[in-house]
């Protein structure tokens, strides 16, 4: 499912990832007990801040967002508003998430921006393909 945001387009890879496992395996964010992203190398000089202060801070932010898009909705990040700051199981959710660099996603930075995701539940863990983000050169629109 195709899905416009107010935040960082260096998020949107994960968010898409993210939603897109959600989806197909048919899972909530409260099952979820850790999460890895794997993006390219610059989406880790975002702010990238768990706990936001700010919209700007969820914005800039993989965690935060995949925390609003996960336990929310991605109609929450359509935009990101002040609600958003209020709510205690978006940081809550964020902690559990964790950046990796990954080499073979960071070469093919900057023609194409992307990111996998690897989401562990109790019962089983589940691996994204490397996602673009909405617009990317080669993707498919739906």
């Amino acid at each position: 499912m195709l899905f416009r945001s107010s935040c960082c387009r260096y998020n949107h890879p994960a968010i898409d990832a993210v939603a897109g496992l959600m989806r197909e395996h048919v899972f909530r964010a409260n099952d979820i007990t850790a999460m890895e992203v794997h993006p390219f190398c610059w989406a880790l000089t975002l702010g990238n801040k768990v706990e936001p202060r700010n919209l700007v801070d969820v914005q800039y932010s993989i965690p935060c967002c995949i925390g609003v898009a996960a336990v929310i909705g991605t109609h929450a990040l359509l935009p990101v508003d002040e609600r958003t700051l209020n709510r205690p199981d978006v940081p809550a959710f964020a902690l559990r998430v964790t950046l990796h660099t990954d080499s073979a996603l960071d070469s093919r930075f900057p023609a194409e921006t992307v990111a996998r995701v690897i989401v562990q539940t109790p019962q089983c863990v589940y691996e994204s393909p490397v996602t673009t983000p909405p617009g990317e050169i080669g993707r498919a629109h739906v």
